[in-house]
């Protein structure tokens, strides 16, 4: 839709693939910072039944995400090496070793580790319960 209603260039790489690196990078931190911000909310009552640290249940979601993160971009490397096969040029460069440290800042700030939104909107849907519904959008 972009590359051919919005005329948007993808530069030699092929439109699929191109917004297919932007669709896994986005729902990852998506999934991350929905999941964190009503899990106090929804898991009450084992926080009112067992003592444990309350950070073990976000991070658990982000780990969890992982997981997904992981089978979707094997998709997209088999989408590479198909693109790659039909002859199509993808080139790579020294920036695909900063890759583990992109996917660790998306994970903490869907976390919300310091000054990330997971967990401030977490602690504000306990008194707000609408605000999730906000968070999707």
């Amino acid at each position: 839709m972009f590359s051919k209603l919005a005329k948007i260039s993808t530069e030699d790489i092929p439109a699929p693939l191109f917004y297919l690196t932007g669709n896994i990078a986005w729902n990852y931190f998506s999934d991350c910072l929905n999941k964190s911000s009503s899990v106090f909310r929804d898991n009450a009552s084992i926080f009112g039944k067992v003592y444990f640290p309350r950070l073990i249940m976000p991070i658990s979601i982000v780990i969890s995400n992982l997981v997904r993160f992981a089978i979707q971009f094997l998709l997209f490397l088999c989408m590479m090496v198909y693109f790659g096969f039909q002859g199509h040029p993808l080139h790579s460069n020294l920036y695909v070793l900063l890759f583990p440290f992109i996917i660790l800042l998306m994970a903490i700030l869907g976390l919300g580790l310091g000054l990330g939104l997971g967990m401030i909107i977490s602690a504000l849907t306990t008194k707000y319960r609408g605000l999730t519904f906000l968070m999707t959008f």
